[in-house]
């Protein structure tokens, strides 16, 4: 995969996709979750982990990067990412912190041994394993095209389910070390 504009030091780079997890340790519980991400871009050098909310939201996590300190009336889901219920495990909600404008929450490299012997339920998907990831697909703003009249409105007669909308936004970066 040829990827730019991360960062204009770098210009192009030919990288691989892989899979790969992050630990996140919990702030408040102490759990250490293995968060596991597929289709990642392997990027050498970069010291922190790049993660596509496009693509999370694609797998049905809710991804909500609006800063709690920007909204009228915040909850503990603002500027957060939350995972769905999943086999009756509670879901797990990750708050995300500021650095300057950019969106990001503290990761780790873990140990093999550690990622192995984790509970079923403290290892958690961020992206789909077979769901093929391809940002230059249509299939988004076809999306979002039909949500609007020709008024530039949302359409009055939507289901107010909203786990099959999929809005864009700019990608959230994970703070982390040795990646």
């Amino acid at each position: 995969m040829n990827v730019h504009g991360y960062n204009d030091s770098v210009g192009a780079a030919r990288c691989k996709t892989v899979s790969a997890v992050v630990a996140y340790d919990h702030p408040v519980t102490g759990d250490s979750y293995m968060l596991v991400i597929h289709q990642a871009i392997l990027i050498p050098g970069l010291k922190t982990n790049l993660l596509s909310p496009m693509q999370m939201r694609d797998f049905d996590i809710r991804v909500n990067d609006e800063p709690k300190h920007m909204v009228p009336t915040p909850t503990n889901d603002h500027h957060a990412i939350i995972t769905p219920n999943v086999g009756g495990k509670a879901s797990l909600r990750i708050p995300l912190s500021l650095h300057g404008v950019t969106a990001y929450f503290p990761t780790r490299k873990p140990e093999w041994q550690e990622y192995e012997q984790c509970e079923e339920e403290l290892c958690i998907k961020l992206t789909a394993e077979t769901l093929e990831w391809d940002p230059q697909a249509t299939r988004f703003q076809e999306q979002e095209a039909a949500m609007i009249d020709e008024k530039e409105s949302l359409r009055v007669n939507l289901d107010n389910d909203v786990s099959d909308r999929r809005r864009m936004v700019s990608a959230i970066y994970v703070m982390g070390q040795d990646h």
